[in-house]
């Protein structure tokens, strides 16, 4: 009876049976390999499908295993990957700045930055060849041409020597410097250039306006502070070394009130003081004095009177002015407009430009009168406008205070002129004082003081009461109270010429009879009279 096969059983080690067939160890080893990879391609393509299909335990296994690996090949690869980039950046920037300029290279305030030295040669040369310097003040700007100051550049290897000193391999530090300043070879005429700055409008005191502290004004009603005005007025010797300094750095400007060469005010906020003293101002100086004279105007006020105030003893809240104050100033207002005795220059009929100085003749203010009116105003708290208390008055204000209706008379040309509205109406020659001490006549501006006709003159007077000399005259024209006058003479033999060094008067200016005549009927008593060698 025959068998069927055998199915080889499940632990049986000794064979296996594929598709029917039994095979040897060999060949069941070989099934067993193949078996073996296609359940491990199985389980790997299964894996990504499994999910919630596997055990916890099995997926947690899995997961571990791969971030082992990624961590294995993560963070030290990149890192690694990223330093060596960066090095090569580095040293490859390196080897670029050797033969260039590193970041924030200035050289005379041009920006050479990334340059090579023949570029950075031709760039500070460009910049030089049209240098110039803007001088700029608080308020006006003016320029010095560098053409004017022989500003100009030369090469000596400056540049070339900043290249070789440089550390190429400190250059991302200078990516985030502030700059360095290189100064180059350059050369200008230090005198042209001190000349040049001292030649600017600004330097002018002229052009300079003075710094006023924050102060008390008086607005017409009441005091009250004003601002401090910082003024123009420059510290010459600060201003001209910040200008030469900005010269030498080759700057395009420079800003001398940034480098402190003005003259600033002592007080600009108001302070606990200034604001009793406008109280005080208030209560005691609600006065003001406008003074007007000829195109000028002077105020007087609080603000000049302010240290004047003296505060009386045993009477609390009252004060007066002190007159001494009082006293300087109205001497101060005589210096600056009295003008008797003071030299003018105009020029002669004769054509010569001539100065003369003394006399009586002019604007003069009455002390005295004067002191007292300011006393008053402060006392009655007057606000006015008007001219000062003159004691003698002139035509005008102007460097000729005489006007155009005058005489004149010319020592050196023995003769005069009477000019009316500026035109000479008449003239002639003369005979003035003999040229002694005691003769000369007496040059300066003087005015007719009275006239007379007919009139007897006298000399000085003798103990006995007699005079030096009795002389009678018809036309008399007084010019001094001591005994000079125009007046006719018909007793010189002639006029003009030298005769006054001879014959001449005791002072007076003789003229002849016709011309001392019809002078007389055209002078008046006031006309100035100018009396010059």
């Amino acid at each position: 009876m025959s068998k069927a096969p055998r199915r080889p059983d499940a632990h049986d080690d000794s064979s296996q049976y594929v598709s029917g067939t039994f095979f040897d160890d060999t060949s069941a080893t070989e099934v067993i390999d193949a078996k073996a990879v296609a359940e491990e391609s199985a389980a790997s393509k299964s894996d990504r499908h499994e999910g919630a299909h596997a055990p916890q335990h099995m997926k947690d296994d899995t997961t571990s295993k791969k971030r082992k690996k990624r961590r294995r090949r993560g963070p030290g690869f990149v890192i690694t990957i990223v330093v060596i980039v960066v090095a090569m950046a580095y040293f490859g920037v390196c080897i670029y700045y050797q033969d260039h300029l590193l970041p924030n290279t200035v050289i005379d305030t041009v920006d050479c930055s990334n340059m090579k030295v023949a570029d950075a040669k031709g760039a500070v040369k460009d910049y030089l060849d049209t240098y110039r310097l803007d001088v700029n003040g608080r308020e006006s700007s003016e320029t010095i041409q560098g053409s004017s100051i022989g500003m100009s550049y030369f090469d000596d290897d400056s540049i070339d020597q900043i290249l070789a000193a440089q550390n190429r391999f400190s250059w991302p530090a200078r990516l985030f410097g502030t700059g360095q300043d290189e100064v180059c070879s350059m050369s200008y005429d230090v005198e042209a250039a001190t000349a040049a700055i001292g030649e600017l409008s600004c330097m002018d005191p002229r052009n300079m306006r003075a710094p006023s502290d924050i102060r008390p004004a008086f607005d017409g009603t009441e005091y009250h502070l004003v601002a401090a005005d910082y003024g123009t007025t420059l510290d010459t010797d600060r201003a001209r070394s910040s200008a030469l300094d900005a010269i030498a750095r080759a700057k395009s400007s420079v800003d001398l009130d940034a480098t402190g060469s003005y003259i600033d005010p002592a007080v600009t906020m108001a302070t606990p003081e200034l604001e009793q003293k406008v109280d005080y101002f208030n209560k005691y100086l609600r006065f003001s004095i406008t003074y007007t004279i000829g195109n000028q105007q002077q105020v007087l006020d609080g603000n000049v009177a302010q240290d004047w105030l003296v505060f009386d003893s045993g009477s609390e809240g009252s004060c007066h002015l002190d007159k001494d104050k009082v006293e300087e100033y109205v001497t101060q207002m005589e210096d600056a407009y009295d003008t008797v005795g003071t030299e003018r220059t105009f020029v002669s009929q004769d054509g010569s430009e001539v100065t003369v100085s003394g006399g009586t003749y002019g604007w003069k203010i009455d002390h005295d009168a004067e002191v007292d009116a300011i006393l008053d105003a402060f006392d009655n708290h007057t606000c006015e406008t008007r001219e000062p208390t003159w004691e003698q008055t002139a035509v005008s204000h102007d460097a000729v205070d005489w006007g155009d209706t005058y005489m004149e008379v010319s020592i050196a040309d023995q003769h005069w002129w009477a000019v009316k509205d500026g035109q000479v109406v008449l003239e002639s020659d003369c005979v003035t004082g003999l040229p002694t001490p005691k003769r000369v006549t007496p040059t300066g501006v003087y005015d007719i003081l009275d006239k007379q006709s007919p009139y007897t003159m006298h000399g000085d007077q003798h103990e006995d009461g007699s005079y030096a000399y009795v002389t009678k005259c018809k036309y008399w024209m007084r010019v001094t109270w001591s005994g000079v006058g125009f007046h006719d003479a018909p007793w010189q033999p002639y006029f003009g010429g030298s005769r006054y060094r001879s014959g001449g008067s005791h002072g007076c200016i003789n003229t002849p009879s016709q011309a001392a005549a019809e002078l007389y009927d055209i002078i008046e008593v006031g006309w100035p009279v100018i009396i010059h060698d």
